[in-house]
């Protein structure tokens, strides 16, 4: 009597087309969640780059004794300061976790810095600190 042995070789369609749903199910469920995670690390950044700021803004303060009338103050001297010692920050220290450019505006000692968050457009996800120096 002789037994003859099949051995598989492969796995059939049907075998793949599972394998492949399943792994389609995981990232539909993973994606969205790592996205917003991203995203509040983003705004996290933002945060912590505009509480930088606050500090080189404040150094600015304490050698011009007011507040910059744009970011570029920070960078280059100004005209109405004679007792610039800057640069106070550097260019990546303007920028927010989007790396888009912070908005900063101010008068006397008052200052404002904003972010405009993800779509990068006003609206209700901007990101806005302000400060009395």
């Amino acid at each position: 009597m002789t037994t003859q042995k099949q051995t598989q070789k492969g796995l059939t369609l049907i075998e793949i087309l599972i394998v492949l749903a399943i792994i389609g199910t995981l990232m539909a469920v993973i994606t969205p969640r790592l996205q917003r995670l991203f995203g509040q690390s983003k705004a996290r950044q933002t945060n912590m780059v505009i509480d930088n700021l606050v500090n080189d803004l404040s150094m600015y303060l304490n050698d011009c004794y007011e507040a910059p009338s744009s970011a570029q103050d920070l960078l280059t001297k100004p005209s109405s300061c004679d007792n610039w010692v800057g640069p106070y920050t550097t260019e990546k220290g303007l920028k927010d976790g989007w790396k888009q450019d912070l908005q900063i505006s101010g008068q006397g000692t008052k200052v404002t810095i904003k972010s405009l968050g993800a779509d990068k457009t006003p609206s209700g996800d901007d990101i806005t600190k302000e400060v009395e120096l």
